[in-house]
């Protein structure tokens, strides 16, 4: 019964180590020559040290010693950073370890015990090389990962503390529509973090603060709050990487973006003062000349009507008459040729009376007498004769077409042509 009860505490424990296998490949799998995710080699450091205690407390000793040695390597991979050469043939080396435990656990789940043959002919090789490559670690190393665990907890609590407060301060500022004293805050805070990142050798973060001090220094004053909303965003990001350990990602070149866009300055017009200028500014003389031209047009059109009624010899109560006539006659489209005074003069004669053999000179003003003229002004539609006065030759010339009837009024009078 006891036996069952230890045999089910090891598959329990393989089953948890089965996932800190995972863990560690997925990190070797991430090794890359641009450099360490130290966030990443602490995950597989954890990992690592869990599964040499894990080991150790089932029985596994050759699990548990294989597993402290791939710890060695991972601490000198991180302590020596700088003068290690990371490549695809040492993180094969590495996968090849982490395939040696995972081989070994299997053996153990299976109840099998790990042969000496077989660790020496699959599992030393893979540390000779390793220690080709990387060496044993020493105090130094430890010394180093120290002094990193150290610097990096005293980095986070400063930037937990003293940065997250400094933030927090010029964001208030940046809530007040009034942006009081915007810019000695930004400038004081630039400084201040820019010592800050001396203190704790943070060079990425020193050369950010010096660029934010250098871009505020020759703003203007419309352009500050461009300036401090992107430094505000710039150090929020800062933070959030190194209280996740990711110093060597720190942004270090600031950038405030597009200029603010300036509108245009409106200026106030005093239209009583410039109403001489805006006066002269008018087309007047356009106008002036455009009503000069229309007076004298209906200068000569009245002279010429005035002209050719005196020719036609009507008194002053044929002509009133007429032009009574003429005002209640309902508005139409005029014919073509009809002119100023075809309301008042026209009168359809009977077809018999200008027959179209007649010659135009037979016909004289003298030979219209009243009697001729008779209401009402425009009969039923029929073929009339449209005559067009020649005042010089002193006859009127006959014209023949079919008109609709003509109707017209006061306000819409032709020219000078005339309807008998």
């Amino acid at each position: 019964m006891a036996q069952d009860l230890e045999r089910q505490a090891q598959l329990s424990c393989l089953d948890e180590i089965a996932e800190y296998f995972d863990t560690i490949e997925s990190v070797l799998l991430e090794l890359t020559e641009a450099g360490l995710d130290f966030q990443q080699i602490d995950a597989s450091l954890r990992a690592a040290h869990t599964i040499k205690g894990l080991g150790a407390m089932i029985g596994c000793h050759p699990l548990g010693g294989l597993a402290h040695r791939l710890e060695d390597y991972l601490k000198i991979l991180k302590a020596r950073q700088h003068s290690i050469q990371i490549d695809s043939e040492l993180q094969t080396w590495l996968l090849l370890v982490s395939d040696r435990m995972r081989q070994i656990a299997a053996f153990y789940r299976e109840d099998c015990l790990v042969d000496n043959a077989w660790m020496v002919g699959q599992v030393e090789p893979v540390l000779a090389e390793l220690h080709n490559r990387l060496g044993e670690l020493q105090e130094s190393d430890e010394a180093a990962l120290l002094a990193q665990e150290e610097k990096t907890d005293i980095v986070a609590i400063m930037f937990e503390s003293e940065v997250e407060g400094l933030l927090q301060r010029l964001e208030g500022v940046l809530a007040d529509p009034a942006l009081p004293c915007l810019r000695e805050e930004l400038d004081m805070i630039s400084q201040e973090f820019g010592d800050l990142g001396q203190m704790l050798e943070l060079d990425a973060f020193v050369e950010l603060c010096g660029s934010v001090h250098q871009h505020l220094s020759v703003a203007s004053s419309d352009g500050v709050e461009a300036i401090a909303r992107q430094a505000v965003k710039d150090w929020r990001q800062t933070q959030a990487l190194i209280m996740v350990g990711k110093t060597d990602n720190l942004p270090r070149h600031f950038d405030v973006g597009a200029s603010p866009t300036v509108l245009p300055t409106l200026v106030e017009t005093d239209f009583s003062q410039n109403e001489s200028e805006m006066t002269e500014a008018l087309p007047i003389q356009q106008l002036a000349g455009f009503s000069a031209e229309t007076a004298e047009t209906a200068e000569a059109m009245e002279a010429e009507l005035e002209e050719f009624l005196n020719a036609l010899d009507l008194s002053e109560q044929e002509l009133a008459e007429l032009q009574a006539t003429a005002l209640d006659l309902e508005p139409t489209e005029p014919p073509a040729l009809v002119t100023d005074w075809v309301d008042t003069l026209e009168a359809i004669a009977p077809e018999d009376t200008f027959p179209e053999d007649i010659a135009p000179e037979a016909i004289a003003p003298e030979d219209i007498t009243p009697e001729d003229i008779a209401p009402p002004l425009f009969g039923e539609t029929a073929p009339i004769e449209v005559l067009q006065p020649d005042l010089k030759a002193n006859a009127i010339p006959v014209v023949t077409s079919t008109p609709s009837p003509p109707q017209a009024t006061q306000s819409d009078r032709p020219e000078s042509m005339v309807r008998v």
